[in-house]
């Protein structure tokens, strides 16, 4: 069995709005990497992750506030599994937010 994965694609319903998702995934990319307001292409080792941003009508909470959402895919292709991991690992990373 190879390595290297044509895996799924994952899938996260995120409060997230279109610059959050550009600013993070300028943090994930490297000199040669793209990232625009709807998509980001990551190198990783011999292949690729493409991030995806599709936003969602927001939703309020108590009428008072309400929040942006977006579905966000990671499609990797041709990144061994274990590579796969660490990178959703930093990506969850890189978006996650403190609470209280």
């Amino acid at each position: 069995m190879s390595s290297d994965s044509a895996s799924e694609p994952i899938t996260k319903l995120m409060s997230l709005a279109e610059h959050e998702f550009v600013m993070g995934c300028e943090r994930l990319a490297e000199e040669g990497d793209t990232v625009t307001k709807d998509k980001a292409n990551i190198r990783l080792g011999q292949g690729t992750v493409v991030i995806r941003y599709e936003p969602l009508p927001g939703v309020r909470l108590g009428g008072l506030l309400e929040l942006p959402r977006a579905n966000v895919t990671l499609a990797y292709q041709g990144v061994a599994a274990e590579d796969q991991d660490a990178f959703t690992h930093r990506f969850e990373m890189t978006f996650q937010r403190g609470g209280g």
